[in-house]
């Protein structure tokens, strides 16, 4: 397992969830589909069928006709586990949903298992990762030799361990702080703003809260825009286009402060 105790705190919670979510089901008997694709289905109770299982879909049952018109539900494994229960635990509905449960345990194991060694490397997790999904955009004019991606078009943000290379890592964002973990950053744990170890070579360049109330709105144009103007897109446009206005001055100060670093303006992360 991983050695870094906040990876070991996330799998043993998450573990936690699937054996409460999922554990009451040890308690009950077959339920909705179980009954046509196990109890109802011959095919599923005898190991004559085991080959059968490999060339069906999951819906190979006596009512279907012509099971093998259809591989849409193509689950072989899942139809020959079927299968093996059966025989196993005599058709008891507990072994089937025991299974469920470990599979699931499984599944949590490997995703924090694996995840950190895709991390571990930063070339492999970032540029890597881009280059599966994005083309990167190369001789961009007045930079320094390289691919180039968005990072918008890639993650929202990017914690990695920037600490692994040399020198200092230069990282634009929208806030001050980086939020580890994007998709679910309204959790309460992931909002607050904390210090992080990969972070300890990078600065980040953000704008402050006095720019921003200099903003229409006293923020940054986002997608909820849309809704907040409605119909109004010459309101909408006109504040796009003064906010714009106030990001290039803040651009130039930020170009200005790094020809010419000043550190009384850096701040700890």
């Amino acid at each position: 397992m991983v050695s870094n105790p906040e990876y070991r705190k996330r799998f043993v919670l998450l573990s936690v969830l699937v054996l409460v979510a999922f554990l009451p089901s040890l308690m009950t008997g077959f339920v909705f589909d179980d009954i046509p694709l196990i109890v109802d289905n011959p095919y599923a109770q005898s190991l004559v069928y085991l080959k059968r299982r490999f060339t069906t879909d999951l819906w190979d049952i006596p009512s279907r006709p012509d099971p093998e018109q259809s591989s849409l539900f193509y689950r072989p494994i899942i139809s020959a586990s079927y299968l093996l229960h059966w025989f196993a635990s005599r058709g008891a509905a507990w072994s089937f949903h025991l299974v469920n449960v470990l599979a699931r345990l499984g599944a949590v194991w490997l995703a924090f298992r694996t995840a950190p060694r895709w991390l571990a490397d930063v070339r492999l997790g970032h540029e890597n990762l881009a280059t599966c999904i994005f083309d990167p955009v190369e001789h961009l004019a007045g930079a320094a030799p390289g691919a180039f991606w968005a990072g918008g078009l890639i993650d929202y943000p990017l914690l990695l361990p920037h600490s692994r290379l040399d020198g200092i890592v230069l990282y634009p964002d929208f806030v001050p702080h980086v939020t580890p973990g994007w998709l679910d950053k309204f959790l309460p744990w992931r909002v607050r703003p904390r210090a992080h170890p990969w972070l300890a070579n990078v600065l980040l360049v953000a704008p402050s809260r006095a720019f921003l109330d200099r903003l229409p709105g006293r923020k940054l144009p986002d997608r909820n825009d849309f809704y907040r103007y409605g119909l109004d897109h010459a309101a909408r446009i006109r504040d796009w286009e003064r906010a714009i206005a106030e990001c290039e001055r803040f651009a130039d100060a930020a170009m200005a402060w790094l020809a010419r670093p000043d550190p009384s303006r850096v701040r700890a992360l």
